[in-house]
């Protein structure tokens, strides 16, 4: 099986191609230096030479704030670079798996979301997102919208891995307690994005680590973890540095998938025990 990866050095990417090279897939790595998915004829050009079996687009524009501050660059990325991925999926007819995320929803459920439940963001970045979705519904039939949840994992710079950091250098930690959400760990994506590979129930899935909780305890979670002495202060999301607004509760629910593919995704708590003591 023949499959391209977009966004292949970042935090999941680089852990999938890896992933999948072992097991013997064929990984065409594409990063923002080898291919601008913002340039849709060269991008489906490029599709079209390559002939993927799937597509797995991981790349875009993640940084919310800076989202909000250069919405051109937001929406060239994530929205339109989607879009040409989309289009050049369609004339080779190959699957797509699409990265999204729990910012298409507005917070104002205090459940955690289903699939079908109406996406309203309340940010730029889960807008350009949100709009990414629906340029692939309609182009496509054989598409998965993944949607997951505050990833952490080594390769990159994250909330569990920053919050590890300051508190190993013994700085203030202030993390929000309204703002909740399902933290999960890249390498519990890894089977479920090889189960999608392999099947043709088509459609949205929420895929995340069970369990959730606010910011303000995943960082209390992670020093206990670490056996770091040091307390973690609690802050509303006014009092934060964010300039860009979260939803208060992006809980995903992942009923659908464990249902559809037989597979039990473990709590975020041991899988935070498991990362936290793979950095010591």
């Amino acid at each position: 099986m023949k499959i391209i990866i977009t966004g292949a050095t970042g935090l999941l990417g680089s852990e999938l191609s890896l992933y999948l090279k072992e097991r013997k897939y064929e990984i065409i790595e594409w990063n923002s230096k080898n291919q601008d998915i913002t340039d849709i004829n060269t991008t489906i050009t490029n599709i079209k030479k390559i002939k993927p079996d799937v597509i797995i687009h991981l790349a875009a524009f993640t940084n919310v704030d800076k989202c909000e501050e250069e919405k051109g660059k937001a929406f060239l990325v994530n929205t339109q670079g989607t879009w040409a991925i989309a289009l050049g999926a369609k004339e080779v007819n190959c699957k797509l798996i699409y990265f999204s995320t729990d910012y298409v929803f507005d917070g104002n459920k205090n459940t955690p979301y289903y699939e079908n439940d109406l996406p309203n963001p309340i940010n730029y970045y889960g807008m350009t997102k949100y709009l990414a979705e629906k340029k692939i519904i309609e182009t496509l039939k054989k598409y998965f919208i993944v949607r997951t949840s505050l990833l952490f994992g080594k390769k990159r710079e994250n909330f569990v891995l920053r919050i590890y950091e300051k508190a190993k250098r013994k700085e203030e930690i202030k993390a929000p307690i309204d703002v909740i959400t399902s933290p999960t760990y890249v390498k519990d994506l890894l089977l479920p994005i090889e189960n999608l590979l392999k099947s043709e129930e088509y459609g949205i899935y929420h895929i995340v680590n069970s369990d959730h909780c606010s910011r303000y305890d995943l960082a209390k979670k992670i020093i206990e973890i670490a056996n770091f002495d040091l307390e973690v202060k609690p802050i509303t999301q006014k009092e934060s540095e964010w300039k860009a607004i979260r939803p208060k509760f992006s809980a995903l629910n992942n009923t659908k998938y464990e249902l559809t593919f037989n597979h039990k995704i473990r709590s975020y708590k041991d899988a935070l025990i498991e990362f936290i003591n793979s950095l010591e």
